[in-house]
């Protein structure tokens, strides 16, 4: 804010004043000839009122007017402009509330808060001097909602154990950088991989878990075969889940038509797995089962879908062929697969597994290996208990 200065008036009216009487000594003395420099012309006495003055060499561009003798100073309103930030985010210039203002009832407007804005008023000065005095500012209003502070960060997870930093624009909006940090060969914690690499016996794999750091553990150093279970909830609307491996290792006929007596196919190029579902409560449970990515960059697989009572894996084409629900080549209504590829059983086709018992559940690709479409992948299976009975 700009301040009054009635003694720089003072003091230039009296260098002004001595060098009147006494021109000639102020030349012969080598000082400055006031009146060359203010007007061009030796010959100038005084200064008309009105006149404004250059400003003095310390650099201060206030404009001090003379006007007919008078101590009241007006200084020139500051530009806004040359103090505000480029940055179309950072606060307006605005005076104070109580500071001084040049013009009576103009509205001042600020920025406030996150990106908002309030405004105040040049109020007469009771004082009867020139220009104002600004009230106080309203609450501030139009700020963005769930907005932030222009340049302020904030980092959070990313990915498998990255970091991703986050900065607030001119806007209060959040702009977020790349996942960065992340270990080498990183893996998302919990995830298991398979090899049946170094396995003499058909149909037994090595296992190797994700750990908490996002780095893989080590292969085991035995082969066994992949008996997967999912243990369902006893409490209605819950889901579990588990992630699941279909691999070129594992394949075997596809299976379509309706259960029972559906139809194997001659090619045996499709992966496929058998999940146990266990019943661990003294009540008859019923699911919906389904597909779905296992990570949200995960691969999206045409599978086909059917259950079998029981714990036992079917181990022939004619038990395979045995199911009890299924076989479904898409993800049915009601179930939140995400993508039509997937295949689940809701409905008519909903699971019941009785107390303290188990049902299978088979899910493979649909297309075989090497005929151009997705059928490798982690993929995630959803059991959502239904009724409990």
């Amino acid at each position: 804010m700009l301040a009054r200065t009635p003694i720089r008036h003072v003091t230039l009216a009296l260098v002004v004043s001595s060098c009147t009487a006494a021109i000639a000594a102020c030349a012969a003395d080598g000082g400055v000839d006031l009146f060359t420099e203010l007007e061009g012309d030796a010959s100038a006495t005084e200064p008309e009122p009105g006149v404004s003055l250059p400003p003095p060499s310390g650099g201060d561009d206030d404009d001090v007017v003379v006007d007919g003798g008078s101590d009241a100073v007006a200084p020139k309103k500051k530009d806004a402009s040359a103090d505000a930030s480029k940055d179309a985010g950072a606060p307006v210039w605005a005076p104070a509330p109580g500071e001084w203002c040049p013009t009576v009832d103009q509205i001042i407007k600020r920025t406030c808060g996150l990106c908002g804005s309030q405004e105040a008023v040049c109020l007469l000065n009771l004082d009867g001097g020139a220009g104002g005095v600004v009230s106080d500012y309203n609450a501030c209003a139009g700020e963005v909602v769930g907005g932030c502070l222009p340049g302020s960060t904030t980092t959070e997870p990313c990915g498998n154990c990255g970091t991703l930093t986050r900065t607030c624009n001119k806007f209060c909006g959040w702009q977020a950088g790349s996942c960065q940090n992340q270990p080498v060969d990183a893996c998302t914690p919990t995830l298991h991989d398979y090899t049946s690499a170094g396995c003499v016996d058909a149909g037994t794999f090595r296992e190797r878990k994700c750990s908490n750091a996002c780095s893989w553990i080590g292969y085991s150093a035995t082969c066994r075969p992949l008996d997967f279970e999912l243990a369902v909830s006893s409490s209605v609307g819950t889901e579990v889940s588990g992630i699941f491996p279909l691999r070129a290792s594992l394949v075997d006929k596809r299976l379509t038509g309706s259960c029972p007596g559906g139809t194997l196919s001659s090619t045996t190029n499709h992966p496929y797995l058998y999940v146990e579902l266990v019943n661990a409560s003294d009540k008859v449970v019923t699911v919906s089962v389904w597909n779905t990515q296992a990570t949200s960059t995960g691969p999206i697989i045409d599978t086909l879908m059917a259950a079998y009572p029981g714990s036992a894996r079917p181990s022939s084409d004619d038990e395979r062929r045995a199911c009890s629900k299924g076989i479904n080549d898409y993800c049915p209504s009601g179930a939140p697969c995400g993508s039509s590829d997937w295949a689940g059983l809701t409905g008519a086709n909903a699971v019941a597994i009785p107390a303290f018992g188990s049902a299978v559940i088979w899910f493979g690709a649909y297309y075989g290996v090497g005929g151009g479409s997705t059928v490798e992948g982690d993929v995630k299976l959803v059991a959502r208990t239904d009724r409990v009975e």
